[in-house]
């Protein structure tokens, strides 16, 4: 049987709880939200695969590589203002990331990105037809959010119609 798995950086308690200080502002809002042990950077996107213990041994290489420093800046709606489906937390690309993403890349198996990379994190998810029906229409908030992300993860996506739901199955300190 088939899995749903992805490459991520997991956040950190503190960015977790700056996330759900800032969310209680918006917990009206009829969006699914991520839950707090949810909240990741992706590095390679979802493909479905068998065995993850192939992927594993391959991340396994990223160990000890060095920390990523970043800085959210902006929460808002995206990733395409006019058609939003997302809202997230985005700020400037910091050094060394898209190395780190490459060879995240490359150790997966999977295809190299062809989209630039952007630091963002997934806050809540919503359909772009029910944004006409959201009480808030402009989303701009400036945030400070400082992160240093420790580990690289192997996470597993399990789908259902209320939202999925992420397992790590294997975390490496970089």
């Amino acid at each position: 049987m088939k899995h749903r798995f992805f490459v991520a950086l997991p956040v950190s308690g503190t960015l977790a709880s700056a996330v759900a200080e800032w969310r209680e502002r918006y917990a009206r809002l009829p969006v699914r939200w991520l839950k707090d042990k949810d909240l990741h950077l992706t590095l390679v996107p979802p493909w479905y695969a068998e065995d993850p213990a192939p992927v594993i041994a391959e991340l396994e290489r990223l160990r000890g590589r060095g920390k990523i420093s970043a800085e959210f800046r902006r929460v808002g709606y995206g990733p395409n203002v006019r058609e939003p489906r997302l809202i997230w937390a985005e700020g400037p690309v910091p050094a060394g990331l898209p190395e780190l993403q490459a060879e995240a890349l490359r150790l997966a198996g999977q295809p190299a990105e062809r989209r630039p990379l952007r630091l963002h994190i997934t806050l809540a998810r919503f359909r772009p037809e029910n944004f006409p029906g959201l009480p808030v229409k402009r989303l701009e908030d400036e945030v400070r959010w400082p992160e240093e992300f420790a580990a690289v993860a192997l996470v597993e996506a399990h789908l259902s119609p209320s939202g999925a739901d992420y397992e790590i199955l294997e975390e490496i300190p970089l």
